[in-house]
């Protein structure tokens, strides 16, 4: 994000998220307000929208440019960026450089959101490869493992979290051994090596890493490196160099 807003000189940007039909703030460059005056509704748009000074209230009321962020035919968010430095809108040269990143954006979250599908998938299946009499298979939400995933180093919050009840948890465990802190790391292990399954055979490429690499980048830098999205994002899509 850093990279991005400032290879054209804007005083501030955002990446702004659909979130079960709100909106979440993923990172900002040069932003310090705890809230957004917006719903999705004003985010909508089919391509690049330029912003006059005070189509969105404060304060985002420099806001000059709304970049939908999609993947295939759905949108996910979108980029908004303040006016430039020295100036109230951009130039065409502005928006070509901002295309292509954006796309790459989009993808990234496509991809991240799967990734958090397909774990939680992992999960159910778990559960139905094990039987057990008079017992419905353990149902897990994405919601439920992104939360996991957001507090993967809270032994506590783990060990009370639904995913410890998973037979696959109680299988790691000692019969003597079951206090919530032990079920909590027993889910820290149970996740961490559902994200080391996604990663591609062979060494780490070098830098930007091939396609192949991103889904399992974007979740064991997010969660295991507690690495900042703007870091990720800049590391395997945003390669901005200004003029």
């Amino acid at each position: 994000m850093d990279s991005l807003a400032a290879s054209v000189q804007a005083i501030f940007g955002l990446i702004v998220l659909f979130d079960d039909g709100g909106l979440r703030l993923a990172t900002a460059y040069r932003w310090y307000h705890p809230k957004l005056p917006l719903s999705p509704a004003d985010l909508m748009a089919d391509d690049v929208l330029p912003l006059k000074p005070g189509h969105f209230p404060p304060p985002l009321v420099e806001a000059a440019l709304l970049i939908p962020l999609y993947a295939d035919t759905r949108q996910l968010g979108a980029l908004i960026l303040g006016r430039p430095i020295n100036g109230t809108s951009y130039a065409k040269a502005d928006l070509e450089l901002l295309l292509d990143p954006s796309d790459r954006l989009g993808s990234a979250i496509q991809n991240a959101r799967r990734e958090v599908e397909y774990l939680a998938r992992i999960a159910s299946l778990v559960e139905r490869n094990q039987p057990e009499i008079n017992q419905h298979p353990l149902q897990i939400s994405v919601k439920e493992v992104e939360n996991a995933l957001r507090n993967l180093t809270d032994y506590a919050y783990l060990g009370e979290h639904p995913l410890a009840k998973m037979k696959l948890v109680k299988s790691r465990l000692s019969p003597e051994v079951m206090t919530h802190l032990d079920r909590g790391k027993a889910v820290y292990r149970v996740l961490t090596e559902a994200i080391e399954k996604l990663r591609p055979e062979g060494k780490l490429p070098g830098e930007p890493p091939s396609p192949e690499w991103y889904r399992y980048l974007i979740l064991y830098d997010a969660y295991l490196e507690d690495t900042p999205n703007r870091d990720i994002m800049a590391r395997l899509y945003i390669r901005v160099v200004p003029e």
